[in-house]
C-alpha cells in the first residue's frame, strides 16, 4: 500500500467555515486506511483526518491543531452536526501528540457507518466541544469515503479477516499472557496521580513472523489515557506464534485480548 494526494477543489461561501487550504493526502499503508486534509490558515488552521478501521465498522474522525495539553486523555462530551442535519450528541477524546512540527491538540471522534454514510455525502461538518467550535466546507467526500471502504477491505482480506478468515486453521498464540505484559512502571503516572483506573480491550494485526504491527481499542471502561498505554505496550512487546493455515503455513491474522486491567494496588 502507498500514500498519494488527491486533488479535491471547491469551496462553501461562510467565512464561518474553514476552507481547504491543502489537497487531501490518502494513506494505504499496510496497518490502515487514512485520509487527511488541511483547512484554514495561522493560528486557526487545522487538519481533519478520517481513519477507518479494520476490525469494525468505526470510522474514526480526527482534528489536529497546533498546542501543547497538559492534560491526559479526556472524554468530553460533544455536538456533531453532518450537513444540514440536527446536531447529535456524542463524545470525543482530547490529548496531546507530538509531532515533526510541533506538539499538537488531537480531538478524536467515532463516526458509525450511518454516520460516515451522510458525512460522504455533506457539504459541511462541525464539530462542538467545550471551547472547541469549528466547521469544515466538504467537497467530493463521496470519492474518499469511496477509497476508504475499498482500503478497508483490501486491508481486511490482506490480514485474513471477515470472509478471508477461513484460511486459518490455526489462531495467532501469544508466547506469554498477554496481561502479564505491563509492569507497574507502565501505570500512566497522570492516572496514578489522580487515582485513575481502567480496563481495556484491543484487536492486534499480527503478522506471518508473530510480531504485533498495529492495535486497535475495542472496549474500554475508565479514564481514556489507558488506551495509548495498553497499545504501546502490546506493540512494543507482545510476541505470538503466529496464525497458521490447514498445511502449516504462518499467515498474518488478528489477535483479540483479553481485559486488560489497570488497577492501583
Amino acid at each position: 500500500m502507498a500514500m498519494f494526494s488527491v486533488l479535491l477543489f471547491g469551496t462553501v461561501a461562510s467565512g464561518a467555515i474553514l476552507q481547504p487550504s491543502g489537497q487531501w493526502n490518502v494513506d494505504f499503508a499496510e496497518t490502515q486506511c487514512a485520509a487527511a486534509r488541511d483547512f484554514g490558515e495561522g493560528k486557526g488552521a487545522t487538519t481533519l483526518a478520517l481513519r477507518q478501521s479494520p476490525f469494525n465498522d468505526v470510522t474514526h474522525l480526527f482534528l489536529f491543531r497546533a498546542g501543547k495539553s497538559d492534560q491526559i486523555a479526556d472524554q468530553l462530551p460533544a455536538d456533531l452536526r453532518i450537513g444540514a442535519g440536527a446536531r447529535e450528541e456524542t463524545y470525543l477524546l482530547r490529548y496531546g501528540a507530538p509531532a515533526k512540527s510541533g506538539p499538537r491538540i488531537v480531538h478524536r471522534l467515532s463516526l458509525s457507518p450511518e454516520q460516515m454514510s451522510r458525512l460522504a455525502t455533506a457539504t459541511r461538518v462541525e464539530v462542538k466541544s467545550g471551547g472547541l467550535e469549528v466547521a469544515f466546507g466538504l467537497r467530493q467526500m463521496d470519492g474518499i469515503a469511496k477509497l476508504l471502504d475499498e482500503c478497508t477491505r483490501d486491508l481486511r482480506t490482506y490480514w485474513n479477516m471477515g470472509e478471508s478468515s477461513s484460511v486459518v486453521a490455526v489462531p495467532p498464540q501469544p508466547v506469554k499472557d498477554v496481561r502479564t505484559l505491563y509492569t507497574a512502571a507502565d501505570y500512566p503516572a497522570d492516572a496514578q496521580q489522580l487515582r485513575l483506573e481502567g480496563t481495556v480491550q484491543v484487536m492486534l494485526l499480527i503478522d506471518e513472523t508473530g510480531k504485533t504491527r498495529s492495535c486497535e481499542v475495542i472496549k474500554r471502561e475508565g479514564a481514556p489515557v489507558f488506551e495509548a498505554m495498553a497499545c504501546q505496550v502490546l506493540i512494543e512487546r507482545a510476541r505470538f506464534t503466529p496464525a497458521k493455515d490447514i498445511r502449516g503455513k504462518a499467515l498474518r491474522s488478528t489477535y483479540m485480548s483479553p481485559t486488560i486491567r489497570f488497577v492501583l494496588g
